[in-house]
C-alpha cells in the first residue's frame, strides 16, 4: 500500500512539473532589460528627470494616475523632481 502511494505521488509530481525548470537549459534569466509588469501608481503624480544636478535639461518623465501603470518617457536619472497631486 505504501509503495502504491509513493508511486502515485511521484506520477502527480511529474505531471505538474515538480523539479523541472522547463526553460532553455542552464541559461540564466535576463531581467535587467524588463520592467515589472505589475507596478501600480499609488499617487497621482508627475516625476521629471534631468540630465545633471543643475536641473536645467529635462531628459524624461513618469506620469502616474491612481491605480494605473506609470507612463514613462525618455530616460530616468538620479536627478529628478516629483510633483504629487494627491494620494490614491
Amino acid at each position: 500500500m505504501r509503495t502504491l502511494l509513493m508511486v502515485g505521488l511521484a506520477v502527480v509530481g511529474l505531471q505538474f512539473g515538480c523539479g523541472v525548470d522547463g526553460g532553455a537549459g542552464d541559461a540564466p534569466l535576463d531581467v535587467s532589460s524588463s520592467e515589472a509588469p505589475l507596478v501600480r501608481c499609488l499617487t497621482d503624480s508627475l516625476t521629471v528627470y534631468y540630465s545633471d544636478a543643475t536641473y536645467s535639461t529635462e531628459v524624461g518623465s513618469d506620469r502616474c494616475f491612481c491605480g494605473s501603470t506609470p507612463i514613462r518617457s525618455g530616460s530616468r536619472t538620479p536627478y529628478f523632481v516629483e510633483y504629487i497631486n494627491g494620494e490614491c
